[in-house]
């Protein structure tokens, strides 16, 4: 579990820290990634897709843009950000994602984080 400023953006980025053990080098763009959150305890996972029904995710307080791809990832989709403030304080939330390779789609990892946010500023923490 990692705790987490309410005033910070999260970001999580598998792409860069994740380890194949059958290559030398991980290679991000060799996968795709679906993303999902929860409010841990409380509500079961929703994906994290773009659509048209995103306000309607539980794991997101406030307007505006609450989540995002990092643009500036070598891999699509691979590193999402969750903006300040769009996480709500004093609650723990459970992120995973699915990652699957895309010349052969039998393998396939799931990855999860639990993230306690909290009103406080935190370090920045990158989970390898």
């Amino acid at each position: 579990m990692i705790t987490h400023g309410y005033q910070q953006n999260l970001i999580l980025d598998p792409g860069s820290y994740s380890v194949d053990p059958d290559q030398n080098k991980f290679e991000a763009t060799h996968w795709t990634y679906e993303y999902y959150c929860r409010i841990y305890g409380i509500s079961s996972f929703q994906s994290l897709a773009i659509s048209s029904d995103a306000e309607k995710l539980l794991c997101f307080e406030g307007n505006g843009i609450l989540w995002n791809f990092n643009e500036m990832s070598t891999a699509p989709n691979s590193s999402l950000i969750i903006t300040a403030g769009s996480l709500l304080s004093n609650r723990t939330y459970q992120f995973m994602v699915r990652m699957e390779n895309r010349q052969i789609s039998s393998i396939q990892v799931t990855g999860f984080v639990l993230v306690n946010v909290v009103d406080t500023r935190s370090p920045v923490i990158a989970v390898a």
